[in-house]
């Protein structure tokens, strides 16, 4: 391994040794911690602009170290260079962090790593808003252009996760907010409802976010004519300021252009001298009235509204208007889903067996997990399993059902049934809320929903090296549907089957598979991850073992781990800290090739 690595790393080791003070305790709250990327609007040829990224640690603790990074679309814009924010330099008295790299990584992202202060003495302290990054970024799209800012894992050689670290917390709890960087000069959204009901007038309102200061706008907004309606277009409260309030000296709307089903508008504050401009930046230009009218049967169905150049005899561009210049603008197409409709009689709904390891004698929690496009009132199903050695010993709601507030009690129904023995299976009816449509609880649109957690005892001798569990409507008396409740009707999901295998123990920390977890351990990964010159890089017999951080990749992060443990008491590696399997193996690629237990 390089020498100056190898330094880093023994006074940062030193420093874990001298970390005695605990953060402070929060009361009544959970302690979270946002990473905030930035959002910007570029006009197209601008020069390299600067990108703050920030920390916000408000509701949290005194923050030790972070590692992520940061993806962005390398067609549109490029990292250049990566500098540390004011706040981070002026850490240590203004001697900046113990520790802090930045290196573009191609394509299109970054990677950070920083060490607030090697003693702990001076962490970032609880704050709204410290600047830890400004990346510099040259812009190479063109006009419509959109890149995404994503706090990302996996770049870099090795790879880079998003991890916060604390003095006495080994990972905390990160959320993060998606910036963007649109290439543009104007872009037009349209702020609707996420949920539309059929027979219910909504109102929607345009945007327009430019770099400059803008006179006029035009622009053609359509949309499927069988499912909503535009009733009326008129300027928003902010464009009626204009004039003294008198409101833009042009203001031109059509509900049945030629050219398709939608509309159009076109605006000029000012047609004579004094010109009034719209401010740079984000403004609501107009308000629209519609009436939701469809559609009478189908699935879940989406209404979607997008800006076109094409509407209108002759068409009206999308356009605005800058210094006196009509420059194209760019525009966010919209989504509204249309509730109380038929479901489909199959597909939009999926039910997974999650796999999972245990080893023998123990017992095992298996994930039910939901996919779905549609929200859901209810569900029933029934699993069995190929192997009599195991048994199905309860079920029990999984974390998005239990966490639901119907009347304040998670689930207004949950019942679940186990023939004596548990060898062959068990059935789930579930309930979400007793209250009508409309105005109940259910389970949003969304995928990998925790539903139901099926416990299951591994045998002390198994003959087969696991078990297949399935879903089944053949189980039970009477047999019990696999069944998903959408608008009050029954909808048959998608099943996927799931494997319970019998895993290989290990120990997590011992890297080096010997009998203890110990220095010697760290110093074993390290040589896996930076080999010295000439030298072959360190054997891992089980990966799992050296993953001290559980996050499924093997990188730098998991030294930081590794010495934290070691010397923080209170920040332990996750299980199994005994001889056992990986809870979290499903989806995780790594694994033993041989047991590290003694």
């Amino acid at each position: 391994m390089p020498r100056p690595i190898l330094s880093i790393l023994l006074v940062a080791t030193a420093s874990l040794l001298l970390a005695s003070i605990a953060p402070r305790a929060l009361v009544g709250q959970t302690a979270s911690y946002t990473l905030i990327a930035p959002d910007f609007v570029i006009e197209p040829g601008s020069p390299d602009f600067e990108a703050r990224f920030i920390l916000d640690s408000s509701q949290g603790n005194a923050v030790y170290a972070a590692t992520f990074g940061v993806c962005s679309d390398e067609s549109v814009i490029v990292p250049s260079t990566i500098s540390q924010g004011v706040d981070m330099q002026a850490l240590r008295n203004g001697a900046g962090p113990s520790f802090f790299a930045g290196t573009v990584t191609p394509p299109g992202g970054f990677t950070i790593a920083w060490i607030a202060d090697f003693l702990a003495i001076d962490l970032v302290p609880p704050t709204a808003d410290f600047e830890m990054v400004v990346a510099t970024y040259t812009p190479v799209g063109a006009n419509g252009d959109r890149s995404s800012l994503v706090f990302c894992s996996g770049l870099g050689n090795p790879s880079v996760s998003v991890r916060l670290y604390l003095t006495s917390t080994l990972t905390a709890p990160v959320s993060q907010h998606r910036g963007s960087a649109l290439i543009t000069f104007g872009e037009f959204a349209l702020l609707a409802p996420p949920v539309l009901v059929v027979g219910t007038p909504f109102g929607a309102t345009v945007t327009l976010h430019a770099p400059n200061p803008v006179e006029g706008f035009r622009f053609g907004l359509g949309h499927d004519s069988g499912l909503v309606d535009p009733v009326s277009v008129d300027p928003s409260a902010f464009l009626d300021t204009t004039h003294g309030g008198t409101g833009p000296e042009l203001f031109i709307v059509d509900l049945t252009p030629a050219g398709g089903d939608g509309l159009t508008v076109e605006c000029e504050v000012s047609i004579a001298p004094p010109f009034e401009t719209l401010p740079a930046g984000l403004t609501e230009i107009v308000d629209i009235g519609y009436d939701a009218i469809g559609p009478v049967g189908g699935g879940c169905t989406t209404a979607v509204f997008t800006f076109r150049g094409d509407l209108g005899s002759p068409p009206v561009p999308l356009e605005v208007l800058v210094a006196g210049v009509p420059l194209p603008g760019s525009e966010t197409p919209t989504e509204s889903s249309i509730e109380r409709v038929l479901p489909p009689p199959t597909g939009g709904v999926t039910l997974e067996v999650a796999s999972r390891s245990g080893l023998p004698g123990t017992e095992v929690a298996v994930p039910v997990l939901l996919d779905t496009d549609c929200p859901v009132q209810a569900f029933s199903f029934s699993v069995v399993h190929d192997s009599p050695e195991f048994v199905l010993t309860s079920i029990e709601p999984g974390s998005a059902v239990a966490g639901l507030t119907c009347s304040g009690f998670g689930p207004g129904y949950f019942e679940s049934v186990i023939p004596p023995g548990g060898t062959e299976g068990g059935s789930v009816l579930a309930l979400l809320d007793f209250v009508p449509i409309g105005t109940a609880t259910v389970l949003s649109p969304a995928a990998g929903q925790e539903v139901v957690l099926l416990h299951y005892q591994v045998p002390i001798s198994p003959s087969t090296g696991g078990t297949t569990i399935s879903f089944t409507d053949q189980f039970g008396n009477p047999p019990l549907a696999i069944e998903v409740t959408v608008n009050s009707l029954p909808v048959t999901p998608v099943t996927l089957s799931g494997e319970l295998s019998i895993g290989v123990p290990f120990v997590r920390g011992r890297c080096n598979s010997d009998a203890a977890v110990n220095i010697a351990d760290p110093i074993h990964f390290l040589g896996f991850l930076f080999p010295l010159p000439g030298s072959p890089p360190s054997i891992l017999g089980c990966a799992d073992a050296c993953d001290a951080n559980d996050d499924g990749t093997l990188n730098i992060a998991d030294a930081v781990a590794f010495l934290a443990a070691l010397f923080a008491p209170v920040t332990p590696l996750p299980p199994p800290s005994m001889c056992g399997s990986d809870p979290t193996s499903s989806g995780d690629p790594l694994g033993c090739d041989f047991s590290s237990c003694p």
